[in-house]
């Protein structure tokens, strides 16, 4: 899904990464679009490093122990994969 947060607090991403069973672990969390209250909410979790969809690379992807995706940049990097194929 995507996520959206009304305010900003750490508090709010750390708990989206237990129900995720990622907390602890380095995580790359990717993002279609830059969302102020979402990078203002992981930015200080230690373990999460993110990125527009646009800008990522690979040492951040083999850097990662855990790729998350939202659910529009999954479907953006899939019709990309897509139209790459054809």
């Amino acid at each position: 899904e995507d996520i959206t947060i009304d305010v900003p607090k750490s508090k709010t991403f750390t708990d989206i990464l237990i129900n995720l069973n990622v907390a602890g672990k380095k995580t790359l969390f990717v993002m279609p679009e830059y969302n102020d209250n979402v990078y203002l909410s992981f930015r200080n979790v230690p373990s999460v490093n993110g990125t527009l969809l646009s800008d990522i690379n690979t040492y951040d992807v083999v850097n990662a122990d855990v790729l998350v995706m939202t659910e529009a940049a999954a479907r953006i990097f899939s019709e990309i994969e897509t139209e790459t194929e054809a």
